[in-house]
């Protein structure tokens, strides 16, 4: 932890969880309830901030990123309800930083040239304002939090993600939602016109 009053150690949950179970050490499993008990307010008032060292005091998708992972693995080790619940809260308050658009960028730009694609992708924060694949850490847990709870949403999510961080790259394109259905393609002589409605 970087700074005190902040979430900065909320991932360690996830971390405690993980050494309760490989070491069969029930103590590691009581920290990480005790901490999910401290962090659960910054999730249940919609301002997690800590994570990044480069924007320490103001919420990220980062934040949002380990309360998911935290609060999911806390859930699938206990079964305890209110952590299923602060992960929804979680991954609801992550989608505030997905974009739901694509951006129409000039053909005469390197990034209109690729027909480069903003849905899917994350902002990294208010302050530092950029668009990140960042969010894939925790595809695993958006597609467990939708097993757990039957919200397709999740899974949605989680695939629009994915397909978001492999359509920006202008030597891949993905060729449908499921995972590995990815083909070697020549973007860059593609028109924006051709690929418009994929993503």
């Amino acid at each position: 932890m970087t700074e005190r009053g902040s979430a900065a150690g909320m991932l360690w949950i996830a971390a405690l969880v993980e050494g309760a179970g490989l070491l069969d050490d029930p103590g590691l499993l009581a920290t990480a309830r005790r901490a999910g008990d401290h962090y659960a307010g910054f999730v249940e008032d919609a301002f997690i901030y800590g994570a990044p060292e480069d924007v320490h005091l103001a919420p990220t998708s980062e934040d949002a990123y380990n309360a998911l992972i935290a609060y999911v693995a806390l859930h699938e080790a206990d079964g305890d309800g209110r952590w299923l619940r602060l992960a929804q809260q979680a991954a609801d308050w992550m989608m505030t930083f997905r974009w739901t658009y694509n951006v129409a960028f000039d053909p005469r730009t390197l990034l209109g040239r690729y027909d480069f694609r903003s849905r899917g992708a994350d902002q990294a924060s208010p302050s530092n304002q950029h668009l990140h694949a960042y969010g894939l850490i925790c595809l695993g847990e958006l597609a467990r939090l939708w097993r757990l709870t039957g919200d397709d949403h999740y899974v949605q999510r989680a695939r629009t993600t994915s397909t978001a961080s492999c359509s920006s790259s202008p030597a891949w394109t993905a060729t449908s939602t499921r995972a590995g259905a990815w083909s070697r393609s020549a973007t860059t002589r593609r028109t924006a016109s051709s690929r418009r409605g994929r993503c």
